[in-house]
């Protein structure tokens, strides 16, 4: 039971997400610029910008891993979402939404936690 509704709050965050930056630029007649969504965030939410940043990749992150998440099953699920997490991060380091060391801490804490089943995962 507490399965199913942590799986569907999840859900309804992702299925919510997209409202988020729509609410940041709801005011705007501009079209959206993707490199000024965590500053409209920011200014929006009242945060610094470091945080509209990561509040960007956080939604970006429940928009794409949480349905594939949901849709894969098996040996190979945790692998799969590692590499779209780790793709996602990077996709916003490219854009400048957050700096690289997050994603160099993300890779060591990834490390910590698999080190001794990642032979388990790829083989």
């Amino acid at each position: 039971m507490r399965k199913t509704t942590l799986l569907m709050c999840l859900v309804l965050l992702s299925a919510l997400s997209p409202f988020f930056v729509q609410l940041a630029y709801a005011e705007d007649e501009n079209p959206i610029n993707l490199l000024q969504i965590p500053q409209g965030l920011a200014d929006k939410f009242g945060i610094s910008v470091f945080a509209g940043g990561l509040l960007a990749t956080s939604i970006l992150i429940l928009i794409w891993v949480v349905p594939t998440a949901m849709l894969i099953r098996g040996k190979h699920a945790t692998l799969v979402v590692l590499t779209e997490i780790i793709s996602l991060f990077s996709f916003s380091i490219a854009i400048g939404w957050i700096p690289a060391w997050l994603l160099i801490i993300l890779v060591f804490l990834v490390a910590l936690l698999f080190g001794k089943r990642w032979g388990d995962l790829i083989g």
